[in-house]
């Protein structure tokens, strides 16, 4: 098993450039565990975020676990004893849950580990799950889903929701038009400028005829819709990524008790997250 330990968090936006070199590797995912040592969270940010998407002051958001530690993915995807192209990589989903409130002024260890792997007819799918924890005791974990596609077998996207599936979508009602002005800003905000989210130029390099949201960005205009349609944060956020949302373009929200969809321009279900 390849074991790193690190003293801080890297540098996010050197590793996006190495992610956009990186080769194609045929060797088997071995398991592998990343430690940072000591992680804390920069409370100008945090506020920055809270005020982007109108989330109350509460401490920290759980999306923004993901986005504070997603260099710490991006070190392992660019890793050279890691078998994943970062160039490609499909985010299927993403799983949150929250133990305690995360008190922003502590001091963190974060553990990013390799927790599950299959192959499928469509590729190679994996999940990681990051754990932050203070004196040894989680805080707070995300579970996240990837999918390495074949390229042999053709064009992969995000899995579809059957008809069925779309057919019990409630109380859809017309939300917010996002462009790629929204993805500039949160490419300040998060510090993914990943070019298939900002440049209508390079996106065809990536698959895609037009830029393509943030998925981050779509899960915390869910949690933040969720929090104001249920007056506290959850302390579970589950979300499928279906489909990509191609920018700019109009959306749809659909809502239920315990469930929240984003929907893109033609209401096909684009993000879905159960609380």
């Amino acid at each position: 098993m390849l074991k790193l330990d690190l003293s801080e968090l890297p540098s996010y936006r050197p590793l996006l450039f190495k992610a956009l070199l990186k080769r194609s590797t045929h060797t088997p995912l071995k398991p592998f565990a990343l430690l940072i040592n000591r992680f804390s969270f920069q409370p100008r940010k945090v506020a920055q975020y809270r005020d982007f998407f109108d989330l109350p002051d509460i401490g920290v958001p759980l999306p923004y676990l993901f986005v504070a530690t997603q260099a710490a993915q991006l070190y392992l995807f660019t890793h050279p004893e890691v078998a994943i192209r970062p160039l490609g990589l499909v985010h299927t989903g993403i799983e949150f849950e929250s133990y305690t409130a995360i008190d922003i002024k502590q001091t963190f260890q974060f553990e990013l580990s390799l927790t599950s792997q299959a192959q499928t007819e469509r590729g190679q799918t994996f999940e990681l799950t990051g754990m932050l924890k203070h004196n040894d005791v989680i805080v707070a974990q995300y579970r996240s889903q990837y999918l390495m596609p074949d390229r042999t077998k053709g064009k992969t996207t995000t899995s579809k929701p059957n008809k069925s599936q779309q057919d019990t979508l409630d109380n859809v009602r017309q939300w917010d038009t996002i462009n790629v002005g929204n993805a500039r800003q949160y490419a300040r905000l998060s510090g993914d400028y990943n070019p298939i989210h900002l440049s209508r130029w390079l996106s065809p390099l990536f698959g895609f005829k037009q830029p393509i949201a943030h998925g981050m960005f779509m899960v915390a205009k869910l949690y933040a819709k969720a929090i104001e349609e249920n007056t506290s944060p959850p302390k579970t956020f589950n979300v499928s990524f279906c489909r990509p949302l191609l920018l700019p373009s109009a959306t749809y929200l659909s809502s239920s008790r315990h469930s929240l969809c984003l929907l893109t321009a033609m209401k096909k279900p684009c993000v879905k997250a159960e609380l």
